[in-house]
């Protein structure tokens, strides 16, 4: 996702990570560029230098979607997450 969002945007990206109820969400935001994602994910050929990114991610992620903004989009995903508690949290 962070290459896809190099590769398409002139402008900064941010990436944001939060851990919330057993989930890992990753969100990448980029600007100017509003490229539309396929809406089906593809093994790639092996050969191909790219477009991996997708498959990988519709196979470790529980869902991932993308969201248009004014000045571009944020791809976020979701993984499940089970941290071991920390030594003294009840």
């Amino acid at each position: 996702m962070i290459t896809n969002a190099l590769d398409q945007s002139r402008e900064p990206i941010r990436l944001t990570l939060t851990w919330a109820d057993g989930l890992l969400r990753g969100e990448v935001e980029d600007h100017g560029s509003k490229q539309a994602l396929p809406e089906q994910t593809r093994l790639p050929d092996p050969v191909e230098e790219s477009g991996r990114g997708l498959f990988l991610l519709d196979v470790l992620a529980c869902c991932w979607g993308v969201e248009y903004t004014a000045t571009g989009k944020v791809v976020w995903f979701e993984l499940p997450c089970g941290l071991p508690a920390r030594p003294g949290a009840r």
